[in-house]
């Protein structure tokens, strides 16, 4: 009966010309290997070699089955690879992130992540906080990082961070030299507002109202990345998450604390359709690490 150790024996054959060489390659005798080979020919009912002289040489049979047993082989070495591979944990992670940790964390942790996995690739999606929803339903991932409050029952969670808002403002603001800035030192001040259909903006509005102020709001944007440019280049001041903040701070921003604690809640979901790889599980770690570590959780 034909089997692989027969295969490989008359492969390593075919390669080196002698049983000798054959042997060494294989890491057996040269007897054992003849002995292969030619059970090899007694089950396969071929003459693979022509033998003269103690001299073997292949016959056309033999090179025919030679070129098609290299494909196999060349298969196998892929897979063997491909084997080494799963072992560095080389493969990808599919990342889907809310805007302010694709900006205040991700950059970090996955500088970290590929310091120690270099085979590895991260597919970064960013998406607004309102259509987070609606891309959980895809299940295209293999881990979410959101800020937006999603009671999802086909993920899993972990909480990646729990903080306070902070206020923005430009360099040499007349508000800089305070240690807290409260609702009311914004009456009158100009701001700039997140969208009115968005959580973060009903948010603010609501300490606004309990402070019984009417912001003075010249400018709306999207996201939290626009504002701070256009709170960097002195169009007013603003409120926003503290991971946002920690991302644009070398924008030019001073970052102060906000009275009262508007508390912004980001974690990390998981599909349950999926199992988590080790590199998923990895990748996690470090994004709960980086969080920690910037004090985002309190």
């Amino acid at each position: 009966m034909l089997n692989l150790r027969q295969l490989e024996a008359f492969r390593a054959l075919m390669l080196t010309g002698t049983t000798v060489q054959a042997a060494a390659m294989l890491g057996m005798t040269q007897p054992a290997v003849s002995r292969l080979v030619s059970d090899l020919e007694y089950h396969a009912g071929l003459d693979l070699f022509a033998r003269s002289k103690g001299r073997l040489r292949p016959t056309p049979e033999a090179e025919m089955l030679f070129r098609e047993l290299e494909r196999t082989f060349v298969g196998l070495d892929y897979l063997g690879n491909y084997i080494k591979g799963l072992k560095r944990y080389s493969g990808t992670v599919n990342t889907l992130s809310t805007m302010p940790i694709a900006h205040g964390v991700l950059p970090t942790v996955i500088n970290r992540f590929m310091a120690v996995q270099p085979d590895a690739v991260v597919s970064v999606k960013t998406v607004l906080s309102r259509d987070v929803r609606s891309w959980l339903d895809t299940q295209q991932f293999d881990i979410a990082l959101t800020n937006y409050p999603v009671d999802y029952p086909a993920s899993a969670t972990a909480e990646l961070a729990r903080s306070s808002g902070v206020c923005i403002m430009p360099i040499g603001h007349l508000l800089s030299g305070k240690e807290r800035i409260s609702a009311s030192d914004l009456n009158g001040v100009p701001f700039v507002a997140m969208a009115p259909e968005t959580r973060h903006r009903q948010k603010v509005d609501g300490a606004f109202a309990k402070a019984g102020i009417e912001p003075h709001i010249v400018i709306e944007a999207q996201t939290s990345a626009i504002i701070s440019d256009l709170v960097a280049a002195g169009n007013g001041v603003s409120i926003i998450d503290p991971i946002s903040a920690n991302a644009f701070v070398a924008k030019g921003l001073v970052i102060r604390p906000f009275e009262p604690q508007l508390i912004y809640e980001f974690r990390m979901l998981f599909p349950l359709q999926k199992a988590r790889s080790k590199l998923t599980q990895l990748f996690a770690k470090f994004a709960a690490d980086y969080t920690r570590e910037l004090g985002f959780l309190q």
